[in-house]
């Protein structure tokens, strides 16, 4: 009896030993690399799309290889499931399994993304691994620029009327032949001082009442609107394109904007017309002057950049 103990001992041990070694052997879970281990990129201002690549190592080989898009509400497939893993150049076979390539086109970028790459062998194990995009915005816009503009006020004898889509600056007669394409005009009055206003505000109505040109006589009264802003004379200066101006003229809503000073850069956006469409600038006033003692017959000049 004890020769056949120590024989099934012996048989118990060689078994587990047998069992160990198989389970030593299986093959390892897919393992997804990104290219360059980099596994998130910031996109350029205007650029919508990104391809992402990488390789994912099998020793099993694939059954399948999905894509998602991941967010708080849950996940997305994108596309259909690749299923094809046959030997060429996207897949390399070797000793331990196969590594597929692959590259992935993200298309459509609006808003900050996370896309999880998630690959299943034939052993039915599964791995995935997340790669984050970081929208890069619009495109900044080109702008026009007009320097040293002069309007008059209400008294004076240079036109207080100016037209952003061109820099015109137009007297009351003419700005009533061109009604459509006045976005503001200059007057100084005795509370408001300083003062920039739509042609569609009750103050410009009440300060240019002419019999026959005043404002309320126009074809068009645009109803452009206004805003403060904190930018400086130097930022209004540097400005090359759109990106401060449409931060700065958003949710616009006064008719006028008064108590100007030098130095001020005040925001607006011009009304959208059946020919044009709205667009957004800022004016700088460089000088605020008087003829006779009384600033109604003097003028304010400003620096104008508005929306291309």
């Amino acid at each position: 009896m004890k020769r056949v103990s120590i024989l099934f001992t012996a048989m118990i041990l060689v078994a587990a030993g047998i069992f160990t070694s198989c389970e030593e052997e299986a093959n390892m879970a897919p393992i997804i690399t990104f290219t360059n281990g980099i596994s998130s990129v910031d996109l350029e201002a205007g650029d919508t799309e990104h391809t992402i690549t990488g390789t994912i190592e099998a020793e099993a080989g694939l059954d399948e290889v999905k894509i998602f898009q991941v967010t708080d509400a849950g996940e997305t497939q994108l596309g259909s499931a690749i299923t094809d893993f046959k030997a060429g150049s996207a897949v390399v076979e070797g000793a331990d399994g196969i590594t597929y390539n692959f590259s992935f086109d993200i298309l459509g970028i609006t808003d900050d993304i996370v896309v999880k790459v998630e690959a299943t062998d034939k052993d039915n194990q599964t791995a995935s691994k997340n790669f984050t995009i970081t929208a890069g915005g619009a495109v900044a816009g080109g702008i026009e620029t007009y320097t040293t503009k002069l309007l008059g006020a209400q008294s004076a004898s240079t036109g207080s009327s100016f037209a952003s889509i061109d820099g015109t600056v137009y007297g009351i007669v003419d700005a009533k032949a061109n009604s459509a394409k006045v976005d503001f005009m200059y007057f100084y009055g005795a509370s408001n001082l300083a003062t920039l206003a739509a042609p569609n505000s009750s103050d410009a109505a009440a300060v240019f009442n002419h019999a026959t040109n005043g404002v309320e006589k126009w074809a068009v009264r645009n109803a452009t609107k206004f805003g403060t802003t904190s930018v400086s004379a130097a930022d209004f200066d540097a400005m090359t394109d759109d990106a401060l101006i449409v931060s700065e003229a958003t949710g616009l809503s006064g008719d006028i904007v008064n108590d100007l000073a030098v130095g001020d850069v005040v925001a607006f956006e011009t009304a959208s017309t059946s020919t044009n469409a709205s667009k957004k600038g800022l004016i700088k006033v460089i000088s605020i002057t008087q003829v006779d003692g009384t600033y109604s017959k003097g003028s304010i000049t400003i620096d104008v950049k508005v929306q291309e």
